[in-house]
């Protein structure tokens, strides 16, 4: 008897404990999704995360080759689909905000690649590649290490400019849209004239 009533205090205890952890699945799948997708943001554009402050990023800069490119689009479209899977009404209000966020975030960089191709057709993406800025304007670290890491960069800058050529000359072998292109400019030219 003492032991039923002791397995009952336990169960009466635990069961509002089990319903909030039921109640909080939702948001914690969606932070675990998110950081995912965040952890992955960054080693892709790991100068974003030195200008975060998050200094294991330091002297990387990312990979524009078409396999990298092609992975990143990838990956893109797993997050958008993994998101899709949440219910805004059932997250809590601040998650249901940041979902929409990083859903938002994930279409825009879904738009920059699949429809304005930007590695493609953008040749200051690749400029922005190389940028030290975050390293010279301010003092995170010793200047040492800051040039350390600006040196690393600039190192690389090779293969941002053969990745850059390759990408613009896959743009230059397809001209799926260059009549387009030339239109506008050829419209734009009369009206300014």
């Amino acid at each position: 008897m003492k032991v039923a009533h002791s397995l009952l205090t336990v169960f009466a205890i635990c069961l509002p404990m089990g319903a909030n952890f039921a109640a909080q699945t939702p948001d914690a799948e969606y932070e675990a999704v998110a950081e995912e997708y965040i952890r992955g943001y960054l080693a892709a554009h790991p100068l974003q995360g030195t200008a975060l402050g998050l200094h294991e990023y330091d002297g990387k800069i990312s990979d524009y080759s078409r396999l990298a490119l092609d992975a990143e689009l990838s990956r893109l479209r797993r997050f958008d689909d993994r998101l899709k899977k949440f219910d805004a009404d059932k997250l809590s209000q601040r998650q249901s905000i940041d979902l929409r966020i990083l859903q938002a975030a994930i279409k825009k960089e879904l738009f920059q690649m699949q429809e304005m191709s930007v590695f493609e057709r953008n040749p200051m993406t690749y400029a922005r590649a190389a940028d030290v800025n975050v390293y010279i304007k301010r003092n995170f670290a010793p200047l040492e290490d800051r040039v350390h890491s600006i040196a690393a960069i600039e190192s690389q800058v090779p293969n941002i400019v053969i990745a850059a050529k390759t990408n613009s000359g896959r743009r230059a072998e397809g001209r799926a849209n260059s009549g387009r292109v030339s239109g506008c400019q050829s419209q734009s030219r009369g009206r300014a004239g």
